[in-house]
């Protein structure tokens, strides 16, 4: 199985636990939400600023040497990592192999004859806009969970993207990864969680170490959503289902 399928399973399950009403719920900290990494350029350097953050995952993109992606896994130290497919790097040009644990791929590109590491997971790319239609048809298809791109670059999220990203949340009953920047507000964050995203994916970029630092600390500071006792009790995957909130913004 996939080792990032099984991080996000784990944090389901302290999530459930670190709700509840005991004693040790007070103290524990878990993450509202589970982090992945995107590295595109520089990936060495990237990679090396990446791993003081300790992320559940990283996506791999743009070219680099087979000895990089060597010193990429052992700077990672353990962290599962997987290889972008799409339009601007089609399947045939990356090699697919033991060293990926998922692969990120697009609906009109990816080959369905070559989805056939089963110790891997895959990982859909949609865009924001897309189609209840198509929405409605990924439950039956064989990815694990969906991935989103959130373009808003410095500019604030609204409540359209919010919107958009609701409407994904209840036509699908996978995981929701959400790319989002590292200048994404405390506030944001709290709504994306709220709405239902189960990850954040970070673009490091040119990101300082400092940014990446001051990021995981926002992140881990932002509480998980406080959910009732029937709630907490019911479901398996860090999907709990739609929030009220999500019903709201699509009224």
């Amino acid at each position: 199985m996939s080792r990032l399928l099984t991080a996000l399973e784990k944090l389901s399950k302290e999530s459930r636990t670190s709700i509840g009403f005991s004693a040790s719920s007070k103290t524990s900290k878990t993450p509202a939400m589970a982090l992945v990494g995107l590295i595109e350029n520089n990936h060495v350097q990237a990679a090396t600023r990446l791993s003081r953050i300790n992320p559940d995952g990283v996506f791999l993109g743009g070219t680099y040497t087979k000895d990089q992606l060597s010193v990429i896994a052992k700077t990672l130290n353990g962290v599962p990592f997987g290889v972008i497919f799409g339009e601007t790097y089609p399947f045939e040009d990356k090699p697919v192999g033991k060293d990926y644990d998922f692969y990120l791929v697009r609906l009109g590109t990816m080959p369905v004859q070559s989805m056939n590491d089963d110790n891997a997971a895959y990982v859909l790319n949609i865009p924001l806009d897309t189609e209840d239609r198509v929405l409605r048809t990924i439950g039956a298809l064989p990815v694990d969970a969906v991935f989103v791109c959130l373009e808003i670059k410095d500019a604030p999220m609204t409540l359209g993207h919010l919107s958009c990203i609701g409407s994904i949340r209840t036509m699908i009953d996978k995981y929701l990864m959400v790319r989002v920047p590292v200048t994404i507000s405390p506030k944001e964050v709290e709504c994306l969680r709220d709405i239902g995203v189960d990850v954040l994916v970070l673009d490091v970029g040119r990101s300082s170490i400092k940014i990446l630092d001051d990021f995981k600390e926002m992140l881990n500071n932002i509480p998980r959503q406080r959910k009732s006792r029937k709630e907490s009790t019911v479901g398996t995957s860090l999907r709990q289902g739609p929030h009220p909130l999500t019903t709201a913004l699509l009224d």
